[in-house]
């Protein structure tokens, strides 16, 4: 497979690397808490009605590895999605997936009140461009865990 990674996912990665510096930088050494400002806090959302979390929560992550394996799925999954439908509808989708993804959090949590854990990373949006790539290409053979082949469609149940 011949790795091209796109315009609009280098901005995205870009975007996604440096906000976690800002973030891990202003909680360090200026002793905000960006996470409790730009990460999905169903109290602030619902309460306060600090609506753009849902699409700042994105950005954030948790730590390293957690911005590391986002960013991996996202190049190898999502820039071969943009390939084949454009930025746009790319753009459009995986935003979807993402805010869909944070309604879904702030549901839960107002079924069972957990109160005020942030919800952090583009996982949300990556797990719809799982779904969409199985669609899409549905019969790739991949190498599951780096050594069994499987078709695309089941690789994404899966994982």
């Amino acid at each position: 497979m011949n790795l091209r990674i796109t315009q609009t996912i280098k901005w995205l990665a870009v975007a996604c690397l440096v906000m976690f510096v800002v973030q891990k930088s202003a909680d360090q050494f200026m002793g905000m808490d960006l996470l409790h400002v730009f990460g999905l806090v169903p109290r602030s959302a619902i309460m306060e009605g600090k609506l753009w979390q849902l699409v700042t929560y994105v950005f954030l992550h948790g730590d390293v590895s957690h911005l590391v394996l986002n960013l991996l799925m996202l190049v190898f999954i999502g820039s071969e999605l943009e390939s084949v439908w454009g930025r746009r509808r790319f753009l459009i989708f995986f935003f979807f997936c993402s805010t869909m993804a944070g309604l879904f959090y702030l549901l839960l949590q107002l079924a069972f009140w957990q109160g005020n854990a942030p919800l952090v990373g583009a996982s949300g949006g990556l797990y719809g461009l799982l779904l969409a790539y199985g669609m899409v290409y549905g019969e790739r053979v991949l190498l599951f865990m780096m050594l069994f082949p499987m078709k695309a469609r089941h690789f994404v149940w899966v994982l």
